[in-house]
Formats: C-alpha cells, structure tokens, sequence
C-alpha cells in the first residue's frame, strides 16, 4: 500500500480550511508543505466522499460506462467546471476526468 507523507488529520483540516474560508490553496499549501494543486485534490476528494476520499487505498476505485459517459456529457455541455463535475459524480481526480474527455473527443 502507499503510505502518504501528510497525516489523514492534516489533509481533513487543510480542505476544511479551504472550504471554510480560512486560506487561500497557495497559503495551505505552504503551511502544509505541499503544492497548492494538492491542497486542491484534497478539497475535491473531501467534498464528494468525505474524510473516507483522502484515505490511501491499495486498489483504483473502478467507473462504469455509464458514469463515464455521463460526467463527460455533463463537462461538454458546458456550465460545469472540472472540479464540479467530479464531486458531482464522486470522481477521485480531474486528471481523470479530462483523460475521459480526451479519449471521447478522439473517439468522435
């Protein structure tokens, strides 16, 4: 399993930070020692599964069709960020996400 360098706590406290207003993700990610796009994936994970999101886990978490074909539509009908998307689909990263988008764009 991977073992993460920042504590469970200090990633819960970090998004709730963020969230409640009390930093910006650059001043997190300096009081935490990570950068700033971390401090973002923490905050994403955070609001669309819990404290259970920022947990290390030893497997990928696995999508279906269905969903991917659903979070894309939702991104390229526009209105939605990529962040919004994947807390609204219970997405783990953007990255993943725009790798979806690409993948349906080559594919069309």
């Amino acid at each position: 399993m991977r073992k993460s360098k920042i504590l469970l706590q200090d990633k819960i406290e970090a998004a709730e930070s963020y969230i409640n207003g009390k930093g910006s993700l650059r001043f997190l990610g300096k009081q935490y020692g990570v950068h700033h796009s971390c401090i973002e994936k923490w905050v994403i994970k955070y609001k669309a599964f819990g404290a259970a999101g920022l947990e290390s886990s030893a497997t990928n978490r696995k999508y279906s069709q269905d969903l991917k074909k659903k979070a894309v539509g939702t991104y390229l009908d526009g209105g939605k960020s990529l962040s919004d998307v994947c807390i609204r689909y219970g997405i783990s990263t953007i990255s993943l996400l725009q790798h979806w988008v690409k993948v349906d764009q080559v594919n069309s």
